[in-house]
């Protein structure tokens, strides 16, 4: 099943035009069989009012979101030549900041889960994946990148947060319907997990305040 699910993701979320995998919305098929005489509600070629690919139309846009690499974190036999180009895709695609991995491109938007924020589950599934495909030199850059960027908000705050400014080192994350959160859990885990894995190759000697950060960019 685990297998099915992810030849499921290659094939149909991934979009060659832009060498990553889209999300997609799946058309509603309500028509069922003539022979449907459970009840239910399977269309005429036996599927559950879902899906062949006409169905799906790929959501790619003018923003790009960190998610559309999350598929590296679990590789794929099957997979050839995509994670290459999909990685190569990634370092064209703007959402490597200073302070990590950039949630999307959309400055438009006042939701948590878009630009300028960081979150660590995408740092370490983005990484992970890296590593997972042999591109360990720019794992190990966007780790460290989100390793400053927390440490020196620590330096600031003394406390670890939910998420992070990837544009300004040290600035808190922002957006959304609560006021940010402190712990703050995957944070601390991610942090943890990047230390063990980079941990002798890391140099943390040019993390500045947020203060200094915030002057570099007036």
């Amino acid at each position: 099943l685990s297998l099915a699910r992810r030849e499921a993701i290659d094939c149909i979320l991934w979009d060659e035009e832009s060498s990553r995998w889209n999300d997609v919305i799946m058309q509603y098929r309500p028509e069922v069989s003539e022979n449907d005489t459970d009840g239910g509600g399977h269309n005429a070629d036996g599927g559950p009012g879902f899906v062949s690919m006409e169905d799906c139309t790929s959501l790619g846009g003018d923003n790009v979101y960190a998610s559309s690499w999350v598929p590296l974190w679990v590789p794929t036999p099957a997979r050839g030549d995509r994670a290459r180009k999909a990685i190569e895709s990634l370092k064209k695609s703007g959402l490597v900041m200073q302070g990590g991995i950039v949630t999307s491109t959309n400055q438009g938007s006042s939701h948590q889960w878009d630009h300028p924020n960081a979150w660590a589950p995408l740092q370490y599934m983005i990484v992970e994946g890296l590593m997972h495909h042999g591109d360990h030199d720019l794992a190990r850059d966007i780790a460290s990148r989100f390793l400053k960027n927390a440490f020196t908000a620590y330096r600031v705050t003394g406390q670890m947060h939910e998420k992070y400014n990837a544009v300004y080192i040290g600035e808190i994350g922002k957006g959304g319907e609560y006021e940010p959160q402190t712990g703050f859990g995957w944070t601390n885990g991610v942090c943890l997990a990047f230390i063990d894995m980079f941990g002798d190759t890391l140099d943390f000697s040019e993390c500045i305040t947020a203060q200094e950060e915030g002057q570099q960019h007036q």
